[in-house]
């Protein structure tokens, strides 16, 4: 029952990553494959058992870290995917190139759509912008969608 669930919600927030990915003109193909690797076992079952727990949780299972990381460093629409951190500790944020940047707020939007049924991911952004680590240009970038700064 918990994997039928999580694949109903995969399904649709695929389908509104997709709606929001084709008005910002992300390319069909990469919105088909969005999100592909939620369906390997590893990333699959971790998630399962953070969001469809047995019981209440006091902390995340170790395991969904893992899956959350190989999700990112898999995943190019991650803000995390262009995070360089160096053998010395310095960490940098790269340019993301526009069409993963694009699939990005498709992702946030989708997410936010299948979850609070808001087509929009405004607020969320507002909410969370201080903790991601963006490139200046792909701050402007997304911002300028978002925020409608354009």
């Amino acid at each position: 029952m918990k994997s039928y669930r999580y694949l109903q919600y995969i399904l649709r927030h695929k389908w509104y990553v997709a709606v929001a990915g084709r008005k910002l003109g992300v390319p069909l193909w990469q919105l088909l494959t969005h999100d592909l690797s939620k369906f390997n076992i590893t990333e699959w079952s971790a998630y399962i058992k953070r969001f469809y727990p047995e019981k209440e949780l006091t902390e995340k299972p170790a395991a969904f870290d893992y899956a959350w990381l190989k999700h990112q460093k898999h995943n190019k629409h991650h803000w995390q995917h262009w995070v360089l951190i160096s053998d010395h500790g310095v960490i940098k944020p790269l340019k993301m190139p526009r069409k993963y940047a694009l699939e990005m707020i498709a992702d946030w939007t989708g997410a936010n759509h299948s979850i609070t049924g808001i087509p929009d991911c405004k607020e969320w952004y507002e909410n969370n912008k201080q903790y991601m680590l963006l490139h200046p240009e792909t701050r402007n970038l997304v911002e300028n969608i978002i925020l409608g700064k354009q």
